[in-house]
């Protein structure tokens, strides 16, 4: 595949729409404290691990495109639980949808439909809300979606702390 190609042009639209959509949910002067994850290499080696900042440390946390290189759901709800601890209003998490045909890594049509990329654990709308069911104390939250082909290709999920 080729730089600049359509398909490049499109996730990268996709992307910053992603983002977008996190600073219209927050409704927040960008002057806030927000730690924006966007490196796998950001996160702790073991999601066990605690992330380097003190609690209620920032604003905002969002985390793009990193949710699903956690392996399992119990170490995503860990990952959550982390984010939370470190957010003081909210969590943002972005994440590329399972069921989209489009793979977004190669851009190969339908190619994780046959063959599941073994690296991540890409979610769906229904793993999504099994996460929010495994957070303690219920906390307020939305969950919304950008579409590339007329699909929903991403998911984005806003949590709110009381």
């Amino acid at each position: 595949m080729k730089k600049n190609s359509w398909l490049d042009r499109a996730i990268q639209a996709r992307r910053l729409r992603v983002i977008d959509a996190f600073h219209q949910l927050t409704g927040e002067a960008a002057a806030n404290k927000i730690l924006e994850l966007t490196d796998p290499a950001s996160l702790p080696d073991h999601i066990q691990s605690r992330l380097p900042y003190r609690d209620n440390q920032f604003d905002w946390v969002a985390c793009y495109e990193l949710i699903d290189l956690v392996d399992t759901h119990e170490r995503q709800v860990r990952l959550l639980r982390e984010l939370l601890r470190i957010a003081r209003k909210g969590v943002f998490i972005s994440t590329v949808n399972r069921r989209h045909p489009l793979d977004l890594a190669t851009g190969v049509p339908f190619t994780h439909w046959i063959t599941p990329p073994s690296a991540r654990a890409m979610l769906a709308a229904d793993d999504i809300q099994a996460l929010m069911a495994a957070l303690p104390g219920k906390p307020d939250w939305q969950l919304g979606h950008v579409r590339l082909g007329g699909i929903k290709s991403h998911y984005f999920l806003m949590i709110r702390k009381a």
